[in-house]
């Protein structure tokens, strides 16, 4: 009881940014002993398959705890992170001023959260470990839940694994309707079908992902590939005005392995399959957690 009691005297609004949740796993020299860009380097993933990706709206889930959270001034928003100079805070929110044109000021501000916190870590660790010779699949839901909370973070959840008119599914993105029922078989088919196709044939028939090409398989209303299919029209290390979203940037890197490091833990989760072909492979879905 003395758990749960320090645990709800913890201020949620900041746990949100901070932590993201009060199980939040970190490294506690045992389970997890150093950051996962740094396993990766060290060559934990060598000869393990991926198959990752995230949400096109990855923040849209924390507008179910703070609702009023698009609506916030961007500029607030970038200094939640903590990690971020004031600088690279100013720059960013310039930035996706110019990204998102059309979007509030708040809703610009839900996509740099959803870029720092999922879409650009999610995308590095992809790059890694396809340069170290891992066979890398990525792909992104755009799906909406609503149109509010988009296409948030586990959205994808459900058609992944096959339930998306189940009572559960209905609890996370709303329920089944003569409107959506189509969208959501076919989704269903399609990303169910690519998680089988990888666990059982190594492989879930889009084209390899590498910096070079980042073909990503786009999961949405019109299903179909793309090239550098990253958000904010492909700011990773394309756009020097934004120096943190640059992988060869330190301050880049001192999100992974500093000591504010808070955006590691997020893809640490995944399931790790051995196929019929004998190979070890895993699969971290864009929801990572």
């Amino acid at each position: 009881m003395d758990l749960v009691r320090r645990a709800a005297s913890i201020d949620y609004e900041d746990e949100l940014f901070g932590l993201d949740g009060q199980f939040y796993p970190g490294l506690d020299g045992d389970l997890w002993s150093v950051p996962p860009m740094q396993a990766l380097a060290e060559g934990a993933m060598d000869g393990i398959d991926l198959m990752i990706g995230y949400t096109n709206y990855e923040a849209g889930v924390w507008l179910m705890a703070l609702p009023d959270l698009d609506k916030a001034d961007p500029a607030w928003t970038a200094a939640r992170f903590g990690f971020l100079s004031a600088k690279t805070q100013a720059e960013a929110v310039a930035a996706y001023a110019e990204f998102f044109p059309h979007e509030t000021n708040g809703v610009q501000g839900m996509h740099l959260v959803s870029d720092v916190g999922f879409a650009l870590p999610t995308t590095w660790f992809a790059e890694a470990a396809a340069a170290r010779g891992s066979k890398v699949w990525m792909y992104r839901l755009d799906y909406e839940v609503n149109a509010t909370l988009r296409a948030m973070h586990a959205a994808d959840l459900p058609f992944f694994f096959a339930r998306p008119h189940s009572t559960a599914a209905a609890e996370l993105i709303g329920p089944t309707t003569p409107q959506n029922a189509e969208i959501r078989s076919r989704l269903c088919s399609e990303m169910a079908g690519a998680l089988i196709s990888f666990v059982r044939e190594g492989t879930p028939a889009w084209p390899e992902y590498n910096h070079a090409g980042g073909q990503t398989r786009i999961f949405g209303p019109e299903s179909h590939l793309a090239s550098h299919a990253r958000r904010a029209q492909n700011l990773l290390g394309q756009n020097p005005s934004v120096p943190v979203y640059r992988p060869e940037c330190r301050e880049g890197i001192a999100m992974y392995h500093g000591p504010l490091a808070k955006l590691d833990d997020p893809i640490r989760f995944g399931a790790e399959f051995t196929a019929p072909d004998g190979k070890v492979r895993w699969m971290m879905p864009g929801d990572t957690s």
